[in-house]
């Protein structure tokens, strides 16, 4: 086995420096020539061991550097030979060899790119382990509406007078299963934003008030009264992906939604749009019930739910996770003020579209 690597070494040796060898004896084959038409010219001979002589200085450096050059690249072979046939990329990559500048060279730059390499598989690790944590979790919790919807119609009601507040059940319990599918949707979705976005100009102002159109029902029932102050004669045009934005906005609307019904029978909503240099300023406002002082550095923390996780129901700890990580992306800022037991502001920082495109 040895002999045969031997062998396979020389040759791919040999193959490598093929190019360098005919570049050396095709400079002496020139060379050669001259010196025999010079010589010819002016009628000089040399004899046997003066051509001997030539032939020695000519094959002597070579023979010494390819015996030099391969004792030094054939433990390199053998070395990389090895590892190219090892299963785990810990003994591939922590091995360490000798050899020419060059070769250590391309030890390091192999060794740097093995470490990117160990460091994207623990991201995607990471990433696949979050996903199944989230999968488990949002599977569990989408049994509780699943369960109360196939209640409510094992006791539909047969008198009229009960009928709405019947219905009203169902609205509560299939709004929870379509915000858990599109948390869920967008969870899966967020790992290749990469192909799942186009930047474009969008009236923000517009888009605030479509969310709040859209979720008029879930006002009405939970008496908020949600209230937009901006003024209408300035442009609130900002850059940024339409579905994403409105998905992160609505995040945030839906959690003043959900933690301000548990505590107040009625109260308000404010979203404020405000102009501060070259930033648009969206705050939302709401009267719930606040987060701990110890809890806000690590409300963006996947599966984090916190004092009102403990306290309230539904709180899966990955809506503000998905809505930081989509700010990342997009390029606008988050920042989070509450006070414990009067409530929570979200503010959101985009550049003016003017100002992005500069």
């Amino acid at each position: 086995m040895g002999e045969r690597n031997m062998k396979q070494g020389m040759v791919l040796f040999l193959r490598d420096r093929f190019g360098w060898s005919c570049l050396y004896f095709g400079g002496f084959f020139f060379i050669m020539i001259y010196f025999l038409l010079t010589f010819r010219f002016h009628h000089i001979s040399l004899s046997i061991g003066e051509w001997f002589y030539f032939w020695v200085l000519v094959f002597t450096p070579y023979i010494v550097h390819i015996i030099f050059s391969f004792l030094r690249w054939y433990p390199i072979y053998q070395e990389w030979n090895f590892r190219s046939q090892q299963i785990s990329i810990d003994h591939f990559v922590k091995r360490k060899v000798k050899g020419s500048m060059e070769q250590k060279f391309y030890q390091q730059v192999l060794l740097r790119q093995s470490e990117l390499f160990l460091t994207e598989q623990e991201k995607l690790a990471e990433r696949y382990r979050l996903q199944q944590d989230f999968m488990n979790l949002w599977v569990h919790q989408m049994k509780t509406p699943l369960a109360a919807i196939s209640l409510d119609f094992q006791q539909a009601p047969t008198h009229p007078d009960q009928l709405k507040s019947w219905i009203v059940s169902l609205e509560e319990e299939w709004e929870k299963l379509d915000r858990g599918l599109d948390l869920a949707l967008s969870m899966a979705r967020i790992e290749d934003f990469t192909f799942d976005y186009h930047i474009q100009p969008i009236s923000l102002i517009d888009d605030v008030r479509q969310l709040l159109n859209d979720r008029r029902k879930s006002f009405i029932r939970h008496r908020i009264y949600p209230q937009l102050d901006a003024e209408k004669s300035l442009n609130w045009t900002i850059l940024s992906d339409k579905k994403w934005n409105r998905f992160l906005l609505d995040q945030i609307i839906q959690n003043a939604i959900k933690y301000t019904a548990q505590v107040r029978q009625q109260s308000q909503l404010l979203i404020l749009l405000t102009q501060e240099g070259k930033e648009i300023v969206c705050s939302i406002r709401d009267q719930g019930p606040g987060i701990p002082a110890q809890d806000l550095k690590r409300v963006y923390a996947p599966f984090f739910t916190g004092e009102n996780g403990r306290l309230f129901a539904e709180a899966t700890g990955m809506g503000l996770y998905l809505v930081k990580r989509l700010c990342d992306e997009l390029g606008h800022q988050i920042h989070m003020e509450s006070e414990f037991g009067k409530g929570t502001t979200v503010i959101l920082r985009y550049q003016k579209y003017r100002e992005a495109l500069q």
